[in-house]
């Protein structure tokens, strides 16, 4: 009985013994190490650009988390992607094995806008927030660019104002190595442009090419010009036409040459976009003085006249 006992406790102890040391081991995922955002930002850059239509182009912001890619569609159109960088949480880590910490989200609106040319395309991209101060970058190695940003109604609130038949805008500007900016009457500032396709404009003769105010318009008699009022502030600088080439001159003394087919290009551009502006704003109320509906009349008429 005794070495039966002896036996039995011996058992239960060596067995005790055996399963401690074939215990299996816990498997524990250690944390995993926190990687600061400008490394994920770095590690990210240029990585991702897999879409449905060819890259041209790559715009980034300041800091390297948002980003717009240029897309070429197979109709040779172009659109634009908005992008955003995110981190991985720890998680999500787990799962993915491309060695990135961080992944880019399109936005909402991505690839709803159509563009004729790469260069409209770019342009756009350049008037939002993120990516307005890059502007002269793609500006450097041309003689003489041209944009409107923040279109608005004189009330500046928001909304849309039938009444308002004056457009308003911050205007930048590079003539040669010279940035020009300035919150100009816009839809003024675009005629007196299209003027200067045939016309000289010497400076300070006349209203000034970026003009603060442009509140009266004076029509003639068949209502096919009109004359432009307003206070005398503004930023003005001299077109000159010059054996086929468009010579400027800024009120700095600074001038450039063009060639009259690439400055005319620039013009077209400008003022397309006021245009634009017009035609997705609610229709103008028809003013019900005849002095300002003449002029409002013959402002248009003389617009698209010079733009044809």
């Amino acid at each position: 009985m005794i070495s039966f006992l002896l036996k039995g406790c011996c058992g239960l102890i060596l067995n005790k013994i055996f399963r401690r040391f074939n215990k299996k081991k816990q498997t524990i995922n250690a944390p995993l190490k926190h990687i600061p955002w400008n490394e994920i930002v770095n590690e990210c850059y240029d990585k991702g650009l897999n879409f449905i239509y060819p890259v041209t182009k790559v715009i980034y912001s300041d800091d390297k988390s948002k980003r717009v890619a240029i897309l070429q569609k197979p109709d040779m159109s172009y659109t634009i992607c908005f992008e955003k960088l995110y981190p991985y949480d720890d998680d999500e880590l787990k799962h993915i094995g491309n060695g990135l910490h961080g992944y880019w989200s399109p936005d909402n609106h991505s690839m709803n806008s159509i563009f004729d040319t790469e260069e409209n395309a770019i342009m756009s991209v350049y008037s939002e927030p993120p990516f307005k101060y890059n502007k002269c970058v793609i500006w450097a190695e041309v003689p003489f660019r041209i944009d409107a940003e923040k279109l608005y109604w004189i009330k500046d609130d928001g909304a849309d104002d039938p009444d308002d038949l004056c457009l308003h805008g911050h205007v930048v500007a590079k003539i040669g190595e010279e940035i020009l900016e300035y919150d100009a009457t816009v839809s003024a500032a675009g005629l007196y442009l299209l003027r200067t396709l045939t016309e000289n404009h010497i400076i300070h003769d006349d209203q000034a090419m970026l003009p603060c105010c442009g509140h009266s318009m004076y029509a003639n008699d068949d209502l096919s010009s009109v004359d432009i009022g307003g206070c005398p502030n503004g930023l003005d600088w001299s077109v000159t036409h010059e054996d086929g080439r468009i010579k400027l001159v800024t009120e700095a003394g600074k001038e450039v040459s063009i060639d009259s087919d690439e400055y005319k290009k620039e013009v077209y551009m400008f003022t397309d976009k006021i245009e634009s502006f017009y035609n997705d704003c609610i229709p103008k109320n028809t003013p019900s003085e005849e002095f300002e509906r003449n002029g409002y009349t013959a402002f248009w008429n003389e617009w698209r006249r010079r733009r044809q």
